[in-house]
């Protein structure tokens, strides 16, 4: 409820012309000489107000608009996310118990992970011999596979 008669402006408080014109109950602000209108809820007495309910409102039954997200930068990644060449030196090789992952392969083969990753699927490299890793996804070969591997193909 509003009260009529009265609305706030960047000036102070005006009256409204022609009162009697005007309902009685205003639902929404008005603009009056080209300035927003704010209008004043009325005064109520404690006889004529009606009854409020006991109970405390929860923040979810609040009206209130909940407030906007704050718009989130998209992080742009640096490195292509592919593996990077990582070297491994021939006496790591003679040791048959070694390891020998992606990252060796592409230092080995002066090739891309996307390259290697296709003569894989064409059978070009040797499938490898087991994946380890938190979730088993990354595959490793031995030393004596990479080094049989490397004999055969060299130039």
């Amino acid at each position: 409820m509003w009260r009529v008669g009265a609305f706030r402006t960047a000036k102070g408080l005006r009256s409204l012309p022609n009162q009697s014109e005007i309902p009685h109950m205003v639902v929404s602000a008005k603009k009056h000489d080209g300035e927003a209108v704010v209008l004043t809820p009325p005064v109520v007495s404690a006889s004529a107000a009606p009854a409020l309910p006991t109970s405390t409102p929860t923040a979810s039954s609040s009206t209130a608009p909940s407030p906007t997200p704050e718009p989130t930068t998209k992080v742009k990644r640096v490195g292509g996310g592919h593996q990077k060449p990582k070297p491994i030196s021939m006496a790591e090789l003679s040791n048959d118990l070694v390891r020998v992952r992606v990252s060796n392969w592409l230092w080995l083969l002066k090739i891309s992970a996307s390259a290697f990753y296709a003569r894989v699927d064409a059978g070009n490299i040797p499938e490898p011999t087991g994946k380890d890793g938190p979730s088993n996804k990354r595959p490793y070969w031995t030393a004596g596979v990479v080094r049989s591997f490397l004999e055969q193909h060299q130039p």
